[in-house]
């Protein structure tokens, strides 16, 4: 079997506390006056219309049943789909689901009914229809895989979920649901109920380098390249060509430093540091100026089978001049920071789809300047975003 060397560590989240949590229901029916099916799931509140779950968190919830009169049940049913659709809705990999995990909650796990929800045949077996009347709820349990195996040809290759994806102008979507399901036998119609979820994976970040997370405990102000230069990763200098108002060239380099490593979590900040270098004080002066850099996280989407590539910056570095005892005539310097969004999924690498993130650097735009290139970044460093 092959596998994805390059696959990016995966860890489990801490499980949420009952105060984290919070209960989203979908109803098929009347539960008033005629048969109804009621899902019930609970999850984390980081939605307010669709349950959300990261990597290794268990699917928790129950499917409530009422039946006015007695109703012919062979099996009460729940499990986790995800399906993967191109732009049209018809779905882009072999077979109609990628994932389908599912458990049996009745007969197998069956509560003893209250006294107003009499049990009208008590079940002998698991596969002959029974008939149930009144009020039950079962309670089930689901726990997604962390990764699964997708066959192409011969070649069987393993890969990590992925998330719930669909973006507009995307020619593909991924999509998790909860299916509910009353399996009512031959010559009755099933009762069935789905619930769309998220699912966010989140990859495990690399700890900061340590005197930046005692400065995080204590409570004090972030720490710069000066302070702790084995916390930062310094990337290959940019010389920059143009010219000032259109008469005298200069020559400039520029060099962006990180913090390091290079794996942050959504939400979070990630500093940087910038260093100018030049002897055209006047254009140092202009290009120094906090608003004219600019530095951002760009994310890359790509389907090879589809030939779609797509870009856009998510985040972008606020800057201010920072005083510095390596300070020079010919240099100056800025520290910044770039929050990253909350929604940021993680990267993802799956068969038709990858999602990327880089670290780029975008051609300085200032009146009286003008440089000589062409409008792409001046530098690009892959970075690697978890979601939290």
């Amino acid at each position: 079997m092959d596998s994805e060397s390059d696959l990016p560590p995966y860890s489990p989240h801490p499980a949420p506390t009952k105060t984290d949590l919070s209960a989203h229901t979908a109803t098929l029916g009347d539960n008033a006056t005629g048969p109804f099916v009621t899902l019930k799931v609970l999850s984390r509140v980081s939605s307010p219309r669709s349950p959300t779950f990261r990597d290794g968190e268990a699917i928790t919830g129950s499917i409530e049943v009422g039946f006015p009169k007695p109703e012919t049940v062979e099996a009460i049913e729940v499990g986790a789909e995800c399906r993967v659709w191109d732009s049209t809705y018809y779905t882009i990999l072999d077979g109609d689901k990628i994932l389908d995990v599912h458990t049996t909650v009745w007969p197998a796990k069956i509560s003893s009914p209250s006294s107003n929800s009499p049990l009208v045949s008590s079940p002998t077996t698991k596969h002959r229809p029974e008939k149930l009347q009144g009020r039950l709820s079962f309670p089930f349990s689901l726990e997604l895989p962390r990764q699964l195996t997708l066959k192409k040809g011969m070649t069987a290759t393993q890969y990590y979920l992925p998330p719930t994806f669909r973006e507009s102008g995307s020619p593909f979507m991924t999509q998790y649901s909860l299916v509910a399901r009353i399996r009512r036998g031959i010559f009755h119609t099933d009762y069935q109920l789905s619930m769309i979820f998220i699912y966010a994976p989140s990859l495990q970040p690399s700890p900061a380098a340590p005197l930046r997370q005692t400065a995080r405990l204590d409570d004090k102000h972030l720490l710069g390249i000066e302070d702790e230069s084995e916390g930062w990763m310094t990337l290959n200098p940019v010389v920059i060509q143009g010219t000032m108002f259109g008469l005298r060239p200069i020559q400039m380099e520029v060099t962006l430093s990180v913090a390091a490593p290079l794996s942050y979590t959504s939400g979070s900040v990630v500093l940087c540091s910038l260093t100018l270098d030049s002897a055209d004080g006047e254009a140092l002066d202009l290009l120094s100026s906090p608003t004219i850099p600019k530095v951002c996280i760009r994310r890359q989407f790509y389907s090879p089978p589809y030939k779609f590539h797509a870009d856009d910056d998510v985040a972008h570095a606020v800057w201010r001049h920072k005083e510095s005892s390596m300070q020079t005539l010919q240099k100056r310097y800025l520290e910044g920071e770039i929050r990253l969004p909350v929604d940021l999924k993680s990267n993802c690498v799956f068969r038709d789809f990858t999602i990327s993130y880089s670290l780029a650097m975008l051609p300085f735009e200032a009146a009286g300047f003008s440089w000589q290139g062409k409008h792409e970044p001046f530098l690009t460093q892959a970075v690697e975003i978890s979601a939290c």
